[in-house]
């Protein structure tokens, strides 16, 4: 009996840690990814991501005319399925800073069906919509600038605006999604669609 509760004990150890990943860690196949990999490493062990999500800002000292430094980030997205949970790889200056997780993945030929004006949720990112939604009616896409303090400098960040409209048919109205950087920021309705 002690046996078989000791086998029972470690499989199921064995199945937690296999499934689940800590907040700077997770695996791809047999592939160990953990923060601080570069783009590359992460590249060879998972391969093309399904998603890529770019921004940069700079740092500007007080009274100075020019920036001291320029941060990129990247957002890579990885959906394994609907037997995994989506993996958001979030770079800074071509290092991976964190992972996060998000809801589970989907299926290559996902959408089947259209989705409903009640499943758009703002803490979906524009990956998950496109997954969820498919391609949007129209898409419109524009560059702002935003000047936040950062302990003593200023710091200008180039944030990348889309708005994407889906039609639902002519007895729904519009959805107007507003994504800042591949985040969802905004849902609003617009007339009926047709």
């Amino acid at each position: 009996m002690r046996k078989n509760s000791f086998i029972a004990c470690c499989v199921l150890f064995f199945v937690f840690n296999a499934t689940m990943s800590s907040a700077g860690s997770f695996r791809c196949g047999q592939k160990l990814v953990s923060t601080g990999n570069s783009k590359a490493e992460i590249f060879r062990k998972c391969g093309e991501p399904s998603w890529r999500e770019y921004s940069e800002s700079e740092l500007w000292p007080e009274n100075s005319p020019f920036a001291v430094a320029k941060i990129t980030r990247e957002q890579w997205v990885y959906n394994r399925g609907s037997q995994a949970l989506i993996r958001y790889l979030n770079f800074e200056n071509g290092n991976l800073v964190s992972i996060d997780l998000g809801d589970y993945g989907f299926n290559a030929d996902y959408p089947k069906k259209p989705c409903r004006p009640e499943e758009l949720e703002l803490r979906h990112s524009k990956s998950e919509i496109m997954f969820k939604c498919g391609t949007p009616y129209f898409k419109d896409t524009r560059e702002e600038y935003r000047v936040d303090n950062v302990k003593g400098s200023k710091q200008r960040t180039t944030i990348t605006v889309d708005e994407w409209t889906y039609n639902f048919g002519p007895t729904r109205f519009l959805r107007i999604l507003t994504f800042e950087n591949g985040k969802l920021v905004k849902i609003r309705q617009g007339e009926r669609g047709g």
